[in-house]
């Protein structure tokens, strides 16, 4: 891959590409109204490949072994969480690309873990599921569908500004789209114990806990999103984080 010499160069070669004109967001931009240096562009290329490489990967394995597992057991439960990857993985296909990327080597890793770990989860060889956890997960896939919704295609590529939101689910949370995941993962682990599943769901909220706190450090650079947060105080429980 050729880096562009000047910002502008760069700029027309995304948009000959049909893509956004993505700038990462530790490129120098000189406040003398002269044209800012290219982007390193290498970075954010190389994790997006991993990203899409691994994540549709993985998505595939989590979806045919819970297929298979709802054709020997009818489970609700895993029809829920079918029709959750399902529309996760028609979000992911349509996400558009955020104007500023971030190149953080970290930022992209744990992004890429927070992604893939829940799609670790497998099912368990019960008979039936618990009513309150099947509510959870129903009531989890009801505000990921809320939340698609008020992205639209705003979304999907990890450590990246998409602009503020303040309508739906974000009036009251930052971040609800990991609410959605919390309650629909949990409430899949509660209908599917195992110590793997307890693992990989612990493993996962940690992953997910440091990927808002990454998404948080590079959105308060934004003075928009600064003026966000003292209406909205809550990342992603109300009164608890």
């Amino acid at each position: 891959m050729t880096v562009p010499k000047s910002w502008s160069d760069y700029r027309a070669s995304r948009l000959r590409l049909g893509c956004a004109p993505v700038r990462p967001v530790n490129a120098h931009i000189p406040r003398d109204g002269t044209e800012p240096e290219a982007p390193d562009s290498r970075p954010v290329v190389i994790a997006t490949r991993i990203f899409n490489i691994l994540v549709p990967l993985c998505a595939i394995l989590f979806a045919w072994a819970h297929a298979v597992a709802f054709i020997q057991t009818l489970r609700i439960s895993i029809l829920i969480i079918l029709a959750k990857a399902a529309l996760e993985i028609q979000f992911y296909v349509r996400r558009s690309t955020g104007p500023f990327i971030s190149t953080s080597a970290y930022a992209w890793l744990v992004a890429l873990c927070g992604t893939i770990g829940p799609l670790m989860l497998r099912p368990t060889d019960d008979a039936s599921d618990f009513s309150v956890a099947t509510g959870m997960q129903v009531i989890g896939l009801a505000m990921l569908v809320c939340v698609v919704c008020t992205l639209n295609r705003s979304g999907g590529i990890p450590v990246a500004k998409h602009g503020i939101r303040r309508d739906g689910l974000y009036h009251f949370v930052r971040h609800p789209i990991y609410l959605a995941f919390m309650f629909s993962q949990y409430g899949y682990v509660l209908n599917h114990t195992s110590l793997y599943n307890v693992f990989i769901l612990a493993l996962a909220t940690s992953f997910q806990i440091l990927r808002i706190n990454e998404e948080e450090r590079l959105l308060l650079d934004d003075e928009e999103y600064q003026g966000y947060t003292e209406q909205t105080r809550w990342r992603v429980i109300p009164w608890v984080f």
